[in-house]
């Protein structure tokens, strides 16, 4: 090794004669022959061991890791991905050991040589079955909408003036009182400014298999309530503040009446708060939503024939103020997405949150998604010509002097 070595340095000007065009020969498996030398000498001969073994430990150590990143503040999360692959592999290991039967990354299987149906007799008698009564996902039905949501708060132990400062939110007090009231729910005489609720980030919805969409329907729609971070710089290094992130949704508010279409019944809010009522005062209910309105759809079929083809909207108002109230999760249709009306001067200061206050104007955009597409611009597409059919069905049979007219 070190004659080859040496030969191939004093033969070097010959590469970069004849060999391909390079800067240098920086090449860190040549640099490494160097290394190996010296430590054969020290610790002697290193049976079995391949040259290759440290591009094995760089793909497993160094490129996964980084592909399992989003390319920022790399290092540290490279890591922390490397130390939780650790803990995965010794958990594995237990598993394998503690559970007869278990082969890591195919699962547990059961041993062939007990008698489970005692193990299944005993869960029948328990009353408990194979899952967790008291999960938040709704049962699964392809005809509605299910949601997942985390099982402890971001956000913990709020009071109602914290809500209003934090969320900027108002009489947040009088419009819980208010949904109490509304859906005859016990606990209004219980809430006060020292009730402490736990507000969450982020609310997944599952919504029903489009054909259409068979690929976005197989991913979550996620409804954010995110508070605005500040940048911070400690001895785990520098973590990157982040603004404030809220999701506009559509509410089912009335019965669909699938004449006017899709976006019949239908009404945009923006959702400011995701939380749960304190288990004391209403407990098993859907986690609610506080939110601020925009006006209601208008005359949609005229909307679909005009330039833009696009339904317009505003900020819903009651004597100054933003019409706010709260809703519960499950009347959520699907998040969507609004385009502001731009004038000639845009406000440097706009982000993605901040718009949706200061704009005034906004466009439903029915192309974000192929889902929304199919729901909202096709499926109105239907409705119209479904309109102009029977206008020219009707016209027809007036022209014929029908006493009678069918639909």
């Amino acid at each position: 090794m070190q004659t080859a070595w040496e030969k191939m340095h004093e033969h070097l000007p010959v590469f970069q004669e004849l060999g391909p065009e390079r800067a240098d020969f920086n090449i860190p498996k040549l640099h490494n022959i160097r290394h190996y030398i010296d430590s054969i000498r020290l610790l002697g001969s290193a049976d079995g061991y391949n040259t290759e073994n440290t591009e094995r430990l760089h793909i497993d150590l160094a490129k996964n890791g980084y592909r399992a990143s989003n390319r920022r503040d790399y290092v540290q999360q490279m890591t922390r991905w490397l130390t939780r692959q650790e803990a995965v592999h010794r958990f594995s290991l237990y598993l394998t050991w503690a559970c007869p039967g278990y082969s890591p990354g195919q699962g547990y299987q059961r041993p062939s040589n007990v008698d489970w149906d005692d193990w299944d007799q005993a869960d029948d008698v328990n009353g408990e079955e194979n899952g967790d009564g008291d999960s938040d996902d709704e049962e699964e039905d392809p005809e509605q909408i299910t949601y997942n949501i985390a099982a402890r708060p971001a956000y913990p132990n709020l009071s109602a003036s914290d809500i209003e400062t934090k969320f900027e939110v108002r009489d947040f007090l009088f419009y819980m009182n208010q949904y109490l009231a509304l859906h005859q729910l016990p606990g209004g005489g219980l809430l006060g400014p020292t009730t402490r609720f736990g507000a969450f980030k982020k609310a997944a919805l599952h919504l029903p298999i489009l054909r259409a969409a068979e690929t976005e329907s197989e991913k979550a729609d996620v409804i954010h309530a995110v508070l605005a971070t500040e940048g911070l710089i400690s001895d785990k290094g520098i973590k990157r503040g982040s603004p404030a992130r809220s999701s506009t949704v559509l509410v089912r508010v009335e019965p669909k009446d699938r004449e006017q279409g899709p976006l019949s019944g239908l009404q945009i809010a923006h959702v400011k708060l995701i939380f749960r009522l304190p288990a004391h005062i209403a407990p098993h209910t859907h986690p609610l939503l506080y939110v601020h309105w925009f006006t209601p759809f208008r005359d949609t079929r005229a909307d679909f024939d005009s330039p833009s083809g696009l339904s317009r909207i505003s900020h819903s108002t009651t004597v100054g103020q933003r019409r706010s109230s709260i809703i519960s999760l499950a009347d959520v249709i699907q998040t969507c997405h609004l385009i502001p009306k731009f004038s000639s001067t845009v406000s440097a200061n706009w982000d993605c949150n901040r718009v949706l206050n200061e704009a005034t104007v906004f466009y439903f955009n029915p192309y974000l998604r192929n889902r929304d597409f199919y729901l909202f611009r096709y499926g109105m597409y239907l409705v119209s010509e479904y309109h102009k059919r029977r206008q020219a069905e009707l016209a027809a049979t007036l022209a014929r002097g029908a006493n009678r007219i069918h639909f």
